[in-house]
C-alpha cells in the first residue's frame, strides 16, 4: 500500500502541526499558500455554471473548461483531501465534489475518441476510490482503462496505443499514461493483468524512438514511425512516466525501471527545461504568444508525478520551484501566473489551469515534507515500546475482557457439536479479527477440542499470534495499537495513511514476535496454516500457498506478513494477501476434511462499531474492545443455539464430507 501513499506535512508552505499533533488556528492555516491556492481553485469547481454535473455536456462547462484538465483537477483535489493537514471544511468540499461524479456511468467513457483524455480520468477515479473506498470509482477506472487499451493498442509501429481512436498518431503522453495508469490499477487491485500491460507498454515505448539525444521524450511518432523532433519537449512528457517507472520497480523488483526513472529526472535537470536557478520552465513561456491553455498546466503534472516517484533529489527540486512560485509568481489576491520564475503576469483565460498547476506543485511539496517528517518522528519507537510494555489503558482493557470471558463461561453448559474435535478457519477482514479473538477467548475457557487453525489475511494473523504469543499478549498488542492511533491522530488521519503505516508496524511486530517466541515456532507446525497468494514469475497468475511449517524467525515473520500484505517476497516468490485466492468468502477451508470445521467470517461483522474503518486497520482501543465483546457474546450464542441470530453466516459449522473445493462449504 505504501506505493499508493505520500504523506504530507509542510512547515513553510502550510500550517504546521505541533509536537502534540495539534493544528494551528484556522486563521493561520487559511493564510498558507496551499490553502490560498485551494480556495482560488475551488471557485472554479464549485461554480454552478462550470461543474461536474455539466462537464460532460460540453468541455466549456468543465471546471477548467476542458475535459482532461478537469480530470487532473479531480485527482489533485482528491489527493489534497488525503493530507492530514487539510482543513475539515476543505475535505468536505472535496468529498461532495467527488460524489457528484458518482452519477457517471461507464458509457460516458466509451464515447471519447481521445485515449489520453480517458486515461487522465482513470487516474482521477482511482484517486477518488482511494479517498472514498467506493468501488464505483474503481470500476469506472478499470472499465475506462480496459476500453481504450483493447480498442486502440495496434500493431502499427510495432505496437503502442493510439492518441485517439480516429487518428493514426502515436504519442508520448498517451503511452506514458498507459504505463502509469496500468501500474496504478495494479497497485489498487492486485490484478496481474495490469502489471503485464504496463511491462509490455513500457517495453514498446522505451524502444519506440521517442527519446532524443538529451534523454528527453519528444511528443510522438510521424507517419513513418520516426520521432517528431522538438526543440524543447514538454515537461509533462517527462513527468508522467516517472511515477509509472517507480511503480514498475516496486511491483517487479527489476532495478532497470528505477534506473530509467533516475536517468530521466537527471536528463530533465540537465536540459533547458530547468533554469540555472533550478526552476522548472515550459518552452512556451518564452514564446511571444505565451502558453496555450494546455501548456499552462504541464509543469504541475510534472511536479505531481515527480513527488509520487519519490526520487532522490526530487524533494529539494520541488522546494526550489515552490519558493520561486510563492516569491515571484503570485499576486496579492491569490492569483498565480504561468511562469514560476516570475515576474507575475495575469494569466487571463489560463487562470484556472495556472492555478491548478501551482496547486499541484504546492500539494506535492506538502506531501514530500510530511513524508520526511513522519519518517523521522518517534511513532516507531513508541510502537516498539508498546509491544514490550503496553500502555495502561490497553493493559486495563485486556484484563477486563479476560475477566468478562471468565464470567460469561463460568458454569456454562455447552449444547453443541463442538464437543467433538474440530478445526477453525477464519476469513480475512483487517482488524475485524477482534471478533475472532473474542470467539477464541470463549472456546479456550470452555476447553473445547479445537485442533488446527487456518486463516487468510487477518484470520491468518490472529491464528498465528494466538498460537505463538497466546491470548493476553495478542490482545494487549492490538489494544495498544488502538491507543497508538488515539495518541497520533495525524498519522492515522485517513484510511490510506492507516493502511500504509499498519503494514510497516505489522512488519515490526512480525519480526519482534517471531524472535521473542522463537522456541514456540515448531509447536505451530501443521497446526497453524497461513494462506498466501504467490507466484514465481511476474507473468504468472497467483495461486494459493498454505504455509504450515515455521523453520526460523525470518521465515515465520515473512509468512505472517505475506498472508495480509499487498506485497511480500516469501522464499523467492512474489506473494500477497491470501484472501484473494481463498474463495468468495476469503475462507481457506481445510481440503482434507479430517474433521468438522468452525468457520468465522469476519466480513459478516456489522453493527455499531466502526467496522468499515476497522477492516482497513483504523480503530481506537475502545473500538477493538467492543468488537472483542461481540465476538465473545456471539460465540456463546452459537454454542448454545447453533446460530448467530444477527447474521447466520457470521459463525458456521462445516460438516465432515462437505464439498469444500472452492473454499466455500457446501453441505451434503
Amino acid at each position: 500500500v505504501s506505493r499508493l501513499l505520500a504523506l504530507v506535512l509542510c512547515a513553510s508552505l502550510c500550517y504546521y502541526v505541533d509536537a502534540q499533533g495539534e493544528k494551528n488556528s484556522s486563521s493561520s492555516s487559511s493564510s498558507s499558500p496551499l490553502s490560498t491556492s485551494f480556495e482560488a481553485l475551488s471557485g472554479f469547481f464549485s461554480d454552478p455554471l462550470r461543474n461536474p454535473d455539466s462537464c460532460f455536456l460540453s468541455p466549456r462547462l468543465c471546471p477548467c473548461q476542458t475535459w482532461w484538465e478537469s480530470a487532473m483537477l479531480l485527482e489533485e483535489i482528491a489527493a489534497y483531501s488525503l493530507l492530514p493537514s487539510t482543513p475539515e471544511a476543505d475535505k468536505k468540499l472535496v468529498h461532495d465534489t467527488i460524489q457528484r461524479y458518482k452519477t457517471y456511468t461507464n458509457a460516458i467513457f466509451d464515447v471519447s475518441n481521445s485515449n489520453d483524455d480517458v486515461l487522465w480520468w482513470v487516474l482521477a477515479f482511482e484517486k477518488s476510490y482511494e479517498v472514498t473506498q467506493d468501488p464505483h470509482f474503481l470500476s469506472l477506472a478499470e472499465h475506462s482503462f480496459n476500453h481504450v487499451y483493447t480498442r486502440d493498442w495496434t500493431s502499427t509501429c510495432q505496437g503502442g496505443l493510439l492518441w485517439a481512436h480516429d487518428k493514426s498518431y502515436k504519442n508520448a503522453i498517451t503511452n506514458e499514461l498507459l504505463v502509469t495508469a496500468a501500474t496504478t490499477l495494479h497497485a489498487a487491485t492486485g490484478n496481474e493483468t495490469y502489471l503485464g500491460i504496463a511491462v509490455k507498454a513500457y517495453s514498446w515505448f522505451s524502444q519506440s524512438g521517442m527519446v532524443d539525444e538529451r534523454g528527453l521524450f519528444v511528443d510522438g511518432l510521424d507517419d513513418d514511425c520516426g520521432a517528431v523532433p522538438q526543440k524543447l519537449p514538454w515537461t509533462y512528457n517527462q513527468g508522467v512516466l516517472l511515477s509509472g517507472l517507480t511503480k514498475l520497480y516496486a511491483a517487479t523488483g527489476d532495478a532497470k525501471y528505477q534506473e530509467a526513472a533516475e536517468n530521466l529526472f537527471s536528463a530533465v535537470k540537465a536540459s533547458d527545461l530547468v533554469t540555472e536557478d533550478g526552476i522548472l520552465v515550459e518552452s512556451c513561456e518564452s514564446d511571444d504568444s505565451g502558453c496555450s491553455h494546455d501548456g499552462a498546466v504541464f509543469k504541475g503534472i510534472f511536479a505531481r508525478h515527480l513527488q509520487y516517484a519519490g526520487l532522490a533529489g526530487g524533494d529539494e527540486f520541488l522546494d526550489t520551484c515552490a519558493a520561486s512560485l510563492v516569491e515571484k509568481d503570485t499576486a496579492g489576491d491569490g492569483k498565480v501566473g504561468v511562469a514560476w520564475t516570475g515576474p507575475y503576469e495575469d494569466p487571463g483565460e489560463n487562470e484556472c489551469v495556472a492555478q491548478l498547476s501551482a496547486f499541484s506543485l504546492l500539494n506535492a511539496v506538502e506531501r514530500s515534507k510530511a513524508a520526511a517528517l513522519l519518517k523521522s518522528d518517534q511513532i516507531d519507537e513508541t510502537w516498539s515500546t508498546y509491544l514490550e510494555e503496553p500502555p495502561e489503558k490497553a493493559a486495563s482493557l485486556a484484563e477486563k475482557l479476560a475477566s468478562r470471558a471468565d464470567d460469561l463461561t463460568k458454569g456454562m453448559l455447552v449444547n453443541s457439536r463442538l464437543l467433538s474435535p474440530f478445526d477453525v478457519v477464519c476469513s480475512g477482514g483487517g482488524d475485524l479479527n477482534a471478533y475472532y479473538i473474542g470467539a477464541e477467548m470463549i472456546i479456550k475457557r470452555l476447553r473445547l477440542p479445537e485442533r488446527r487453525h487456518r486463516g487468510a489475511s487477518a484470520g491468518g494473523w490472529m491464528s498465528l499470534e494466538l498460537a505463538l504469543k497466546k491470548e493476553q499478549i495478542t490482545l494487549e498488542n492490538y489494544l495498544s495499537y488502538g491507543v497508538l492511533q488515539e495518541e497520533n491522530p495525524l498519522h492515522f488521519s485517513n484510511i490510506a495513511f492507516t493502511v500504509n503505516l499498519q503494514d510497516h508496524h505489522w512488519r515490526m511486530m512480525g519480526d519482534w514476535q517471531s524472535s521473542k517466541w522463537e522456541e514456540n515456532l515448531s509447536s505451530m507446525d501443521n497446526k497453524v496454516f497461513l494462506a498466501l497468494s504467490c507466484k514465481e514469475h511476474w507473468w504468472q497468475s497467483k495461486s494459493l500457498l498454505m504455509v504450515s511449517e515455521y523453520t526460523s524467525p525470518e521465515q515465520a515473520s515473512s509468512a505472517f506478513i505475506g498472508t495480509g500484505a499487498i506485497s511480500e517476497e516469501y522464499e523467492g516468490m512474489s506473494c500477497s494477501d491470501g484472501s484473494e485466492n481463498s474463495g468468495k468468502d476469503m475462507t481457506p477451508l481445510f481440503q482434507d476434511n479430517k474433521r468438522q470445521q468452525l468457520v468465522i467470517n469476519l466480513m459478516k461483522v456489522e453493527g455499531k462499531v466502526k467496522t468499515a474503518q476497522m477492516g482497513f486497520g483504523k480503530y481506537t482501543s475502545d473500538d477493538y474492545a467492543s468488537l472483542v465483546q461481540r465476538g465473545q457474546d456471539e460465540m456463546i450464542e452459537f454454542l448454545q443455539s447453533g446460530v448467530v441470530s444477527r447474521d447466520s453466516k457470521a459463525i458456521t459449522l462445516c460438516d465432515v464430507g462437505s464439498d469444500v473445493s472452492t473454499n466455500v462449504c457446501r453441505q451434503k
